[in-house]
């Protein structure tokens, strides 16, 4: 239960939730509208009735845009949501958001949602996080930060600044049987929770409350840190050698994040590639799909040569795309720039675009999982000859080396692809190639999946 419920925050941190209501967007209509009254007052020198009149032509207009009213668009996260990097420590290499408030009228929040409803574990946690006052549907905001294993989430919402509504779902997760996974401890003087962490049991999640604004979750190592900024003290990512690095992101798209390479993810990285210092990416889910990746280079001089070779090696997974089903007319709009010291990755889709995108996507896991589930024919060892891009080490095949801005950033993970053993094989590699790109639209969307 304690994997499904953080399976069910941190997608819920991906898909769901109220954004801006008709009456935020019809409140900013009527002031706007005041604001024009009174200047045209001012010019004309005319009050009184006709004045008044013209005032209630006015309020009756707003009044009825409230029910044809279009989804308002929810404020930019620049504005509300990146105060949160306070509570994410300087030293963090990588950092992100989630504008969950923004993401809950998108078509592919409402499907994880139904997902979740129809899901038998699904159905109750939602109904424990209910009973325990931890109200999903009213998330506003996920930031993260990390730095090698360090990892912090902060969770902004109603709920998750009482100490209390945890420990009721901490009872819950007992009575599921699971009494370890989920802990309310004191420490310091201070209640926590603690998190057991399945992939490094020595390292758990712990959370506490911040100031009672926030949720903060972070692993023991950095701990010190967190509470360190918590407390008002200490170097936050905003101020941090980050800093830059966030100003050049749109953060006032859905999905952000900004990551700065080290010397050792450049070293993995084949020329000129390795010239890559840092990168900025951007996901907007509100009209179908909106992706750009930037990639900064350290010589501006391989700004063209980088962008050349980052085309080329596009075009070698264009046509596994096409042989998997997606439609040229798709394929065709990913498109690559030089902008000054960087190189840029894009890609625009509708909604229908995006959709068959996702179908074909989930179709291609299937079969891939299928592939895998079949027996092993004899014979099928021999290992293919690998692709261009592609290298081999002495215990076998390897994945290609990231390409490009759009191979560091993971929303364009679905960029690299394995070498094949025998037919089969290939026809589970080309299932994986095509269904990475739909994940990497999904969570660069979403960075909180490293936190689950």
């Amino acid at each position: 239960m304690t994997r499904k419920f953080c399976s069910v925050l941190l997608t819920t941190a991906l898909a769901c939730l109220p954004g801006c209501g008709d009456k935020d967007k019809a409140e900013d209509a009527k002031a706007k509208d005041s604001r024009s009254d009174v200047a045209a007052s001012k010019r004309t020198g005319k009050t009184g009735k006709k004045g008044k009149k013209a005032q209630k032509k006015k309020d009756e207009a707003s009044e009825s845009s409230k029910v044809a009213s279009p989804e308002p668009k929810a404020p930019t996260t620049a504005a509300g949501h990146l105060q949160w990097l306070k509570y994410v420590p300087a030293e963090a290499d990588s950092v992100g958001q989630i504008d969950i408030k923004r993401l809950s009228s998108t078509e592919i929040w409402k499907s994880n949602r139904e997902a979740l409803t129809n899901d038998v574990d699904g159905r109750r946690v939602l109904a424990a996080l209910e009973a325990c006052k931890l109200d999903v549907d009213a998330l506003e905001s996920l930031t993260l930060g990390r730095l090698g294993e360090q990892l912090v989430l902060v969770i902004v919402g109603p709920g998750l600044t009482k100490i209390d509504n945890f420990a009721c779902m901490r009872d819950a997760v007992k009575a599921d049987g699971q009494a370890d996974a989920w802990k309310v401890e004191e420490r310091d003087g201070e209640k926590v929770v603690v998190f057991a962490n399945e992939a490094a049991p020595e390292q758990p999640m712990v959370g506490r409350i911040a100031n009672g604004e926030a949720f903060v979750v972070a692993n023991e190592g950095w701990q010190t840190a967190v509470k360190a900024l918590i407390a008002g003290s200490g170097k936050p990512a905003s101020g941090g050698p980050l800093k830059d690095l966030v100003a050049r992101a749109d953060t006032s798209r859905t999905v952000w994040l900004a990551t700065k390479l080290s010397s050792e993810d450049r070293n993995q990285l084949e020329p000129p590639f390795n010239e890559i210092q840092d990168v900025v990416a951007s996901l907007d889910l509100g009209k179908g799909l909106a992706l750009d990746v930037g990639a900064r280079v350290g010589d501006a001089k391989q700004v063209d040569s980088i962008k050349t070779q980052a085309e080329v090696t596009y075009s070698q997974y264009k046509g596994l795309a096409l042989m998997m089903g997606v439609p040229e007319s798709i394929t065709n709009k990913v498109a690559f720039s030089a902008k000054g010291d960087q190189v840029v990755m894009s890609l625009a889709l509708t909604e229908a675009e995006r959709t068959q995108l996702e179908t074909l996507g989930e179709q291609a896991v299937a079969a891939q999982a299928q592939a895998a589930a079949a027996p092993t024919s004899a014979g099928s060892g021999a290992t293919a000859a690998p692709g261009a891009g592609q290298a081999t080490s002495e215990t076998g095949s390897k994945p290609a080396k990231p390409a490009g801005a759009a191979a560091k950033a993971k929303p364009a993970d679905g960029a690299k692809a394995k070498p094949a053993d025998g037919a089969k094989a290939k026809a589970a590699d080309a299932a994986k190639a095509k269904a990475k790109p739909v994940d990497a639209a999904k969570a660069k969307a979403k960075p909180a999946e490293t936190g689950r």
